[in-house]
């Protein structure tokens, strides 16, 4: 019905430690205890999806993120292999690599969420 019950919404929050030194709040990442029938739901929408974007070869053949099998080592392996080739054939190579780690802590909140609000 595209009804998700608000009870399945509701979830504990609890601060895990991010180290062996706990003294800042920053040290600590929230972690959410939510319903299983909601994760068990969670996972059938995921793997349906995830079934259809691989069937109908919607991501780019070699974009590592997000795909089942695919890990920052077959990432890597495939960066190496265009490099490889690239040198090979006596062409320049380049290789930039971004640090979004912390990305969204730079991000202006109160503009963050006018922007959502727009949509």
């Amino acid at each position: 019905t595209g009804c998700f019950p608000d009870s399945w919404k509701r979830s504990i929050v609890l601060p895990l430690p991010k180290s062996n030194n706990p003294s800042l709040p920053s040290h600590f990442r929230p972690i959410s205890i939510l319903p299983v029938v909601s994760k068990i739901l969670e996972k059938i929408v995921v793997e349906q999806v995830s079934s259809f974007i691989e069937q109908e070869h919607i991501l780019p053949e070699h974009q590592s993120g997000f795909r089942k099998d695919f890990s920052t080592s077959s990432a890597l392996v495939d960066v190496l292999d265009d490099m490889y080739s690239a040198v090979d054939r006596n062409l320049c190579c380049t290789l930039t690599s971004l640090d979004y780690s912390q990305a969204f802590d730079s991000v202006n909140h109160r503009m963050l969420i006018a922007k959502l609000k727009f949509y």
